[in-house]
């Protein structure tokens, strides 16, 4: 530039110096950038330059001094291998002298990032406003992340689920609002989870409005505890399902009937915008039971049920999953009872008499000691009738036997009188004393010994007695006659014989 200014040829040295003094004011005037006052600085100083060459490991700025400054690629930033790539030659760019030497400065980028980022971290934290910054390191504890100056992100800031695997974040750029700064200290520490938290909390409104009273959506069962279960309804809404709105049964322990993870409908029953509560129903959802209470349970009827609570005024009685009811004191036994533990304990079986369903009012009126007495009479009623049952059924029997009888009486006489005519046909004249002698005849008792009684029936043992007390009176009456010298073959009379007869 001198050369064109003063000639060719003309001997310059590399420095203004050798210019004569007036041709060198002549040439500052019209060039002030390029021989203006040179200028030194000292450690710590900032200063403004301008960017004239980018190498590799190193950016040359223009600091207006004999030579260019100098700086470092492991100064442009905190980062972990940062790189020259980023800049532009004739970029204007603030450094920080941190070593003067005699012919070139030693600049850093970094430390005047840091040393401007405490005015911006002062007003992002009085503000509540987010830094944008790019995690660059892990550490003992947490991540080193670059918002223009290194901050301090604590592991449990990272999210608002715990994250063990800190590697595989390094590199992300993320939003992070300000936890704690001091200057002093050099001390700043950030929060990503706040954001995170923000956000949610922000679907979590949207989510929230645009739930309404008496919809019937699905939720996931997320916690339960002994008064309920809490629901994820989706975008961070939880809702309370009350025990009591559980089933339209008695449930003492939610437990029972859910577990973490099932997906459930439910109604949502009431909502209440500046607490953000949800009251959430799922017996709503099922059927009513009590629109068929009375075609399950009628008055007058018998069931079984099972005692669940005692009273000083009765007894509750579960007469199935969905229904109990009440049994007054009065209507338990027939005595006097202060207590309705006096006879019945939680768990004891019951029978009861349906005195009144009141479906309106929800109410099962039930009695004990009348089932008790329906039971007897019913119980009697079909002894009864098993009786009078059992009555037709042998009285047809013994009918049907009597008329068989009855029809073969006549030849059973003829046949019995035969064998009798001849038993008893003894000579004229000694009838009455034959008669008399077998009217005396002593027959002997048979032995309990004797095998043939043991074995033999006693109708029969009877009739062989009889046998051998004929044949005893037969043989005597042979002997008296053979007495009386009277011929054994002379024929009988006939008229004897008929009157024997």
């Amino acid at each position: 530039m001198l050369n064109e200014f003063i000639g060719e040829g003309t001997p310059l040295g590399d420095t203004p110096e050798n210019i004569p003094e007036t041709l060198q004011k002549d040439v500052e005037s019209k060039f002030p950038d390029d021989f203006g006052e040179m200028k030194s600085y000292k450690n710590g100083d900032i200063v403004s330059g301008k960017i004239v060459e980018i190498r590799d490991d190193a950016v040359l700025i223009d600091i207006k001094t004999k030579s260019e400054g100098i700086l470092p690629k492991e100064e442009i930033s905190f980062a972990p291998n940062p790189t020259t790539e980023k800049f532009e030659v004739g970029e204007d760019i603030d450094v920080m002298v941190i070593k003067e030497g005699e012919d070139v400065y030693t600049l850093s980028k970094r430390r005047v990032d840091e040393k401007k980022i405490w005015d911006r971290v002062a007003k992002a934290h009085e503000a509540n406003q987010r830094m944008t910054g790019k995690i660059i390191a892990a550490v003992n504890g947490g991540l080193i992340i670059d918002i223009g100056g290194r901050a301090f992100l604590p592991q449990s800031q990272i999210d608002i689920k715990r994250v063990d695997d800190l590697e595989n974040l390094i590199g992300k750029d993320v939003e992070v609002k300000v936890l704690e700064h001091d200057r002093e200290k050099n001390r700043l520490v950030v929060s990503r989870r706040m954001c995170i938290e923000e956000d949610l909390d922000s679907e979590k409104l949207q989510a929230f409005e645009s739930i309404k009273k008496g919809s019937i959506i699905e939720g996931k069962v997320e916690k339960i505890v002994d008064y309920g279960v809490f629901v994820n309804l989706g975008n961070g809404v939880t809702g309370l399902l009350h025990v009591s709105e559980l089933s339209w049964e008695r449930v003492d322990n939610p437990r029972s009937i859910l577990k973490i993870g099932d997906v459930i409908k439910v109604k949502v029953l009431k909502t209440d915008n500046e607490k953000k509560k949800i009251s959430l129903s799922r017996k709503a959802t099922l059927p009513e039971p009590w629109d068929l209470v009375n075609e399950k349970f009628k008055a007058g009827t018998i069931a079984e049920g099972v005692v669940t609570r005692v009273a000083t005024f009765g007894c509750f009685i579960k007469l199935d999953e969905y229904f109990e009811g009440l049994a007054h004191i009065s209507e338990l036994v027939d005595q006097r009872i202060s207590h309705a533990k006096e006879v019945f304990t939680p768990g004891d079986k019951v029978t009861v008499l349906i005195l009144d369903v009141d479906k309106k009012r929800k109410r099962i009126r039930l009695s004990v000691k009348k089932a008790l007495e329906k039971q007897t009479e019913r119980e009697v009623n079909s002894f009864l009738k098993q009786q009078s049952e059992l009555d037709n059924t042998l009285g047809s029997r013994f009918g049907d036997a009597l008329s068989g009888l009855s029809v073969g009486d006549s030849s059973d006489k003829e046949e019995a009188a035969k064998p009798e005519t001849e038993d008893t046909h003894v000579e004229n004249g000694d009838a009455s004393k034959s008669n008399v002698e077998v009217d005396t005849v002593e027959v002997a008792e048979p032995s309990e010994d004797d095998p043939a009684v043991v074995a033999e029936p006693e109708s029969e043992a009877k009739t062989e007695e009889d046998d051998t007390s004929t044949d005893e009176t037969e043989a005597k009456t042979e002997e008296e006659a053979s007495s009386t010298n009277e011929t054994p073959d002379e024929p009988e009379p006939e008229d004897s014989a008929e009157k024997t007869e």
